[in-house]
């Protein structure tokens, strides 16, 4: 079953650069993994304070979680961490399941239907937390 990742946070001021800087690299180096299937960084524009974060996309949860524990993603969060404003580190994980309400349990969905799903579920979020 295809698994997503939602990573969102507030980089500290003046922080906003190095922090997408860092999501980049999460995803360039996400995007060399087996199970990959695609990703993204979203939020504000560099210096505007506002959430900032990454969506990925993965063939399993397997798949992501064995990148997640890994060495190096290790490292990149916890430089990550320390530029972020305290506790706005959020994560989410969506399993890609049927959307239809029809019997016969997860569908796999593409890339495109994944990312779309989630940045409405980001659109939600801003105006539940705005």
């Amino acid at each position: 079953m295809q698994y997503t990742r939602i990573s969102l946070m507030t980089p500290r001021r003046g922080q906003a650069h190095e922090v997408t800087r860092l999501l980049s690299q999460i995803i360039a180096f996400c995007s060399q993994q087996p199970g990959f299937l695609g990703g993204l960084i979203v939020g504000g524009q560099p210096g505007s304070g506002r959430v900032v974060g990454r969506i990925t996309l993965w063939a399993d949860r397997t798949s992501a979680d064995r990148t997640a524990i890994s060495d190096h993603m290790l490292a990149l969060r916890s430089r990550l961490d320390a530029l972020v404003e305290e506790e706005t580190h959020q994560e989410h994980a969506l399993d890609a399941v049927s959307l239809s309400g029809e019997p016969g349990g997860p569908a796999e969905l593409g890339p495109t239907e994944v990312i779309a799903i989630a940045e409405g579920f980001l659109r939600s979020r801003r105006r539940v937390t705005s």
